[in-house]
This record gives C-alpha cells, structure tokens and sequence, in this order.
C-alpha cells in the first residue's frame, strides 16, 4: 500500500513537473521578441536535428515491409527461390557502398538500389510509379514512428515570423526526408527542402548549399546554418561564408575531433532563439 501511495506521488509529481515546464515554454514563447539583424534566411539539416533518427535504424524491418507488401500483391518471390533472408543478403550489400565518392557527389539512393535489387527478378515489374511505391513502404514505419525535437515546433513558429526557413539533408531518400517532417508535424514552416538525393551533391560540399541559397535568392552572409554534424553542416557552410550553429543535443560529433568549429552551440532547441539573436 505504502509504494502504491509512493508511486502515485511520483506520477503526481512528473504531471506537475511537466505542466509547469510547459506552461513555463509557452510564456517564453508568447514573450519572445526577436532581434532584428542583417540575416534572412536560417538552413536547418533534417535528421537529429529536426528530427531523431535518420532512417537507417531498422533497414531489416523496412525491406522486410516490402517483401510482404510483395506478397500481398500477389507477387511470390519463393517461386523463384528467393526468400527474405536472401533479399536481406543482397541488401546489405547495397546499402554498404559509399553514399558519395571523395568529392561529395551522391552516389546512390534508396530508389536506385530497390530497382536494383528486383532487376534480375521476373515476377517483380517495375516501373516509375510503382518503384515510387515500393520506396513509400519501405519507409512508412519509420516515417509513421518519427518525433520532432523537443519544442522544435515552437521554436520554428517564432523563427518564422522573421526569416525563411529551409532544410537541406544529406540522404538517401528525398521522400524520406520530406515525408519525416511532415509527420513532425514541421513541414509548413519550410519555403524548400533541399536534399542531396534530388540536387546530386552531398555536404560538406559547398554546392549542395548554394542550390539552397539559390532556391531563396540570397548570399550565405545572410543566413544561419544549424545541424547536428561538425563534418559535414558546419564546415561546409562556414567555407562558404556562413554563421552556424551546432545543435549538439542528439549528435554524434565531438568538438575535440574537429578542427572547424561553430560560431555557436545550443544544447537544446530552447536554446536556439537567445543564440541566433546573440550571433552579429
């Protein structure tokens, strides 16, 4: 009886704690007033830090989606002897090859390596439309499982009232990428998204940013930079000329593994809003 009453409290505190941390965030929000500076324009990166994950943590359950969408249609695959852990074989052959070579450019995709996989298999007919079905389920658990930063939502709502947002991913699959905000819920905050599956060019490298740029119609001194990756978000845009911000909540960097270094680090989202008003 005792350790029910305990943990009822507990549970009693957590509800408080989180109420109060919520209404404490929407205060903060409906107070904040951005500074007025000279950028225009902020680049989010997508995975780990608009969003956990990247996609590539349940490759086995994603193919295996396909295989039994496969069969749902009526399509066996058994018939010419090939069954799930053979495909998985051959997938992970794929899925190991080099996204990009030396100079950055995208190598492969998810696309690309579903039509490879069927190509020697008779029963599987593919054409545009339904390899662009195939990549859509290969997706769909990850994509329907995808959960925002935290606050990432409000911190988007207050940056939009003052500068243009857009995403620009390094990925494999430009579906994923735009399907994985949407479900965040994110996605209207965005005037483009920007990825290396559709421009053919991965960061660090500097054109990948300037398709971005391009696509707004502005020079990188006039916009922020904020990713997860030392490597690839924050050198490929300070060479370019661009203030950054590193969001180092879910990343994998290390500061002392690196020799470029951001202009400014947020631990958290929350953190975001006081940091780019401190950038000059």
């Amino acid at each position: 009886m005792y350790l029910r009453i305990i943990s009822d409290f507990h549970i009693l505190l957590r509800l408080r704690l989180n109420s109060a941390m919520y209404v404490g965030s929407q205060l903060f929000f409906s107070l904040y007033n951005p500074m007025k500076t000279d950028y225009k324009a902020i680049i989010f990166d997508a995975s780990n830090t608009l969003f956990f994950g990247d996609g590539n943590e349940f490759e086995q359950a994603n193919l295996y989606s396909v295989y039994y969408y496969l069969w749902r249609k009526g399509i066996d695959l058994n018939v010419e002897d090939i069954d799930i852990e053979m495909l998985w074989t051959r997938w992970q052959a794929l899925r190991q090859r080099p996204k990009g070579d030396l100079e950055h450019r995208q190598l492969t995709s998810t696309k690309a390596d579903l039509k490879e996989l069927f190509s020697t298999i008779e029963a599987v007919k593919l054409d545009a439309k339904f390899l662009n079905k195939l990549e859509a389920v290969y997706y769909e658990g990850v994509v329907a499982a995808t959960q925002s930063l935290p606050e990432m939502f409000e911190v988007l709502t207050a940056l939009s009232k003052n500068y243009k947002l857009l995403v620009l991913s390094n990925t494999r699959s430009h579906y994923f990428i735009e399907e994985s905000i949407c479900r965040a819920g994110l996605l209207d905050f965005f005037e483009l998204v920007v990825t290396s599956d559709v421009v053919g060019w991965r960061k660090p490298m500097g054109r990948i940013f300037e398709s971005a740029l391009a696509g707004v119609g502005l020079e990188p001194t006039q916009t922020i930079m904020i990713g997860d990756s030392l490597e690839k978000d924050i050198a490929g845009a300070k060479a370019l000329g661009m203030k950054t911000i590193w969001l180092s909540l879910n990343s994998t960097s290390k500061l002392s593994d690196t020799k470029t270094f951001p202009d400014a680090e947020a631990k958290h989202p929350l953190e975001l809003l006081g940091v780019i008003d401190s950038l000059k």
